[in-house]
């Protein structure tokens, strides 16, 4: 049955269940041996094969054993693990029928959250993992290019964020994230509310890039954070847009009614929230800035390009 809180435009469907699983693990992801036990049982109970297992490093975060998983005829991979860990199976999944299992066992879980997952138990997720329903999703591409001139091509499954937020994600000390989780980027980004806005310039599907002096811009797809905070109160997972979130705050005291705002009345553009969707958008800061990617940051860039692929990741819901 269908969760009618998970945020679709389209429902999810039914698809056969699987019959070749691989299971994707960050070590270091809480309860991560556990996880792998629960999947093993459930395989069982379901008459299928042993999962293959394939842990990440900190070389190879997940991409590299998202593509063995396909080479050995996988036809669901389960990340456990956290956003940064699924963003990188997520590349090489997209676009494919493979269909994608989360154990959410991160830091933050920003797509697990909006995928309603987090509020179940370990057992209940991985029920849904092997034998959910499917949603396809949508997944934004985006482009940086870095001050020495080289260019990255990475993805998103929730968002990209230029200026202040990367910066407070960057300051989040990976002990601190481990055990306290989404509260540890609340902490830093409390700190980080104390920095000047930054001069960008930003343009929308094609249109001349418009001058702006705003905290950070956020790029996303997915609604909302674990914290309970309403960032973009119209997304949903399979719309095909771009949300687009300006934060204009040149003053701390600001901070109160952009907070306000996201925890209780999340509408409109205001003058510390401007809101757009796009499908296509470009943000040249006028100096170097870090960039966080689902949570992983980039540092030093001075051009960001970003679109949106609509439909092209299938994830395992209920």
């Amino acid at each position: 049955m269908n969760n009618p809180a998970v945020p679709l435009c389209v429902p999810a469907v039914t698809i056969p269940p699987p019959s070749r699983v691989a299971v994707v693990v960050n070590p270091f992801a809480r309860r991560a041996h556990e996880a792998l036990a629960s999947v093993g049982a459930k395989c069982r109970d379901l008459g299928i094969g042993a999962p293959v297992t394939l842990f990440t490093t900190e070389s190879e975060p997940g991409a590299p054993q998202a593509r063995a998983a396909l080479d050995q005829g996988a036809d669901l991979v389960v990340v456990v693990g956290g956003d940064g860990t699924v963003r990188e199976v997520a590349k090489e999944l997209m676009g494919t029928d493979v269909a994608l299992g989360i154990l959410s066992r991160g830091s933050g879980n920003v797509l697990a959250h909006n995928l309603r997952l987090t509020q179940l138990d370990l057992t209940r997720q991985v029920d849904v993992a092997l034998t959910g329903v499917v949603a396809m999703i949508d997944v934004g591409r985006v482009e940086l290019t870095i001050a020495d001139g080289t260019v990255r091509e990475e993805i998103f499954t929730t968002m990209v964020g230029i200026g202040r937020d990367a910066e407070a994600i960057e300051a989040t000390r990976y002990e601190t994230k481990r055990f306290i989780g989404w509260v540890a980027y609340a902490a830093q980004g409390a700190k980080a509310a104390l920095s000047p806005a930054l001069d960008m310039k930003v343009g929308l599907d094609g249109a001349p890039e418009v001058p702006v002096t705003t905290w950070t811009v956020l790029i996303g797809l997915t609604p909302s954070t674990p914290g309970g905070l309403t960032v973009y109160p119209d997304a949903q997972l399979d719309d095909g847009l771009l949300h687009v979130l300006r934060v204009p705050i040149t003053h701390p005291w600001q901070w109160v009614k952009a907070a306000r705002i996201g925890l209780i009345t999340p509408r409109g553009n205001t003058d510390v929230l401007d809101y757009d969707d796009a499908r296509e958008v470009v943000v040249y800061p006028k100096e170097p800035q870090a960039t966080q990617l689902d949570g992983d940051v980039i540092a030093d860039v001075v051009e960001l390009r970003a679109r949106i692929v609509p439909g092209q990741l299938q994830v395992r819901v209920y």
